[in-house]
């Protein structure tokens, strides 16, 4: 497996695949349904001590403690939310795909916001 899969973009990628696995093959195996859960598990919440890290060290060296807390309440925010939300989904469609798909929207959201931030931070060193 190569490094690259645990960068910021590597992970988004990884969960983006799962979910779209999750959305579009039938899982009837509880072997596959099981290393599909794993997977999800590591890189969709497995991350979350290198995200912490990773946006600390991405924030000015003024901002460091403003940006963390931030970034920590938007997450925690999610995590209160997004469940509902999903179930709501559920709800109204009688199906998780639509649920899925907003996952699959918002880590696409967070991917391209990521390589965005790494293009403009590549651009400043360059000066």
């Amino acid at each position: 497996m190569s490094l690259a899969l645990f960068s910021g973009n590597g992970v988004h990628v990884a969960v983006i695949v799962g979910l779209l696995v999750l959305v579009w093959l039938p899982l009837h195996s509880t072997l596959m349904l099981s290393g599909l859960m794993a997977w999800l598990g590591f890189f969709g919440f497995g991350w979350y001590g290198p995200w912490v890290a990773y946006v600390a060290e991405s924030a000015p060296a003024d901002k460091t403690g403003f940006v963390l807390g931030l970034a920590m309440a938007i997450n925690q925010l999610a995590i209160v939310s997004i469940p509902p939300l999903l179930g709501w989904l559920l709800d109204i469609s009688d199906s998780f795909m639509l649920g899925w798909s907003l996952l699959i929207a918002m880590t696409l959201l967070g991917l391209l916001m990521t390589i965005q931030r790494q293009g403009e931070n590549n651009e400043s060193d360059r000066v």
